[in-house]
């Protein structure tokens, strides 16, 4: 088991309308703050009540919003103009992976007087970040704790991941109404994407016990949003909550241990081609599962129990065979895409995908050691 270093720095608050006091809970980070929210948002009028919490408590702020679904570091780039220029005290996100990492990049390289791209491929930043305040509207956002922020290359479309400070988010708020406006087939891929995440941290070879602890507990959460609570536990609790909660325990799991193969993967093609990670991800969960069959076998078995699929009492083989086959089955029942090629993908453009991804130091972290060819067997399995 690898070494256990981590450093807990994080302000989380949970619970129902815990967005609507942002103001109160930045004011210990400053007075004058960037919000970069998902333009998405705005017709559910998610972003206003944020913006009003913060009038309201006398905080300044200008939003950025203005962002396309392909957010890269051209237009990170921007961001950090704007936020200069203004002096903003801090970093506040509102959305999910995509708008975090906009909103994180700003914050960790505020400071720094080179250009994002003198970073990439290279160490990370040597100057204190200012302080970055995340507000999830999903439970798919991995990186929100580590030190791995996913961009994509503006020069090239493919992926990279910039190192950042430890202990670069400050605050953290999980409020389970965010996600409601989600349909179920969203909100569905939105927990196997989850699980992806959780489940990464788990069978990572940097997992720790303190990382076993916390993805253990994000699985049994997730196995709630996802099939519902068993009979024997009386909880009032929603699947939204269980969803984000289970969401930010995944994430903290991945801070103290590494992100996993399927979720980089979906990173990766996602960078390419403006797909939704969590349909990917989705579709790449049952490949991961057989994958690590044979090397993290006693861990799935302990996954299926914990997302309440398998009993106590099965068997090994039968419980990793059981584990995958309900989330095949789950992903029929709300008609999710069950293969990469339903998602108009070509083997060549994956291949591409496999490539960027190899040339990150994130393949030494996955369940086992894997190279170029391990990723694209996958891929090919998938497709």
């Amino acid at each position: 088991m690898a070494d256990f270093i981590f450093k807990i720095s994080p302000h989380i608050v949970s619970g129902s309308y815990t967005s609507s006091r942002i103001g109160q809970f930045v004011r210990e980070s400053g007075e004058r703050f960037m919000l970069i929210a998902d333009p998405v948002l705005a017709d559910f009028g998610t972003v206003e009540k944020i913006e009003v919490s913060l009038k309201e408590s006398g905080i300044q702020y200008f939003k950025f919003d203005e962002i396309p679904e392909a957010a890269d570091t051209e237009l990170i780039g921007q961001a950090l103009t704007l936020a200069r220029d203004a002096c903003v005290h801090g970093v506040i996100s509102v959305g999910g992976t995509r708008i975090s990492s906009i909103a994180r990049t700003v914050a960790a390289f505020f400071n720094e007087q080179r250009t994002i791209y003198d970073f990439i491929d290279a160490a990370g930043p040597e100057i204190e970040p200012i302080p970055y305040i995340g507000i999830p509207t999903t439970s798919s956002n991995g990186f929100i704790f580590s030190d791995k922020i996913p961009v994509v290359d503006s020069r090239t479309g493919q992926l990279k991941i910039l190192k950042a400070q430890n202990g670069l988010c400050k605050l953290a708020v999980y409020d389970p109404n965010l996600p409601v406006s989600l349909t179920d087939k969203q909100f569905i891929s939105m927990v196997l994407h989850t699980i992806c995440i959780a489940g990464g941290a788990y069978l990572s070879q940097k997992a720790n016990f303190f990382s076993d602890m916390i993805a253990e507990k994000a699985l049994e959460f997730l196995g709630y949003a996802l099939f519902g609570m068993p009979a024997s536990i009386s909880s009032a609790a929603p699947k939204q909550q269980f969803a984000m909660d289970g969401g930010c325990m995944a994430a903290l799991a991945t801070a103290s241990s590494s992100g996993g193969v399927a979720t980089l993967l979906a990173q990766s093609i996602s960078a390419r081609h403006n797909l939704p990670p969590s349909l990917i991800a989705a579709i790449l969960l049952p490949h991961l599962i057989e994958d690590a069959a044979d090397s993290k076998k006693d861990r799935l078995v302990h996954i299926a129990r914990l997302l309440h699929i398998a009993a106590e009492t099965s068997d090994g083989d039968a419980s990793v065979a059981m584990l995958s086959e309900a989330v095949r089955n789950k992903t029929a029942e709300f008609d999710l895409p069950a293969r990469l090629a339903d998602l108009s993908l070509t083997m060549e453009q994956l291949a591409v995908c496999v490539g960027d991804l190899g040339k990150t130091d994130a393949v030494q972290s996955f369940h086992r050691s894997m190279s170029e060819d391990d990723l694209f067997d996958i891929i090919k399995r998938a497709f």
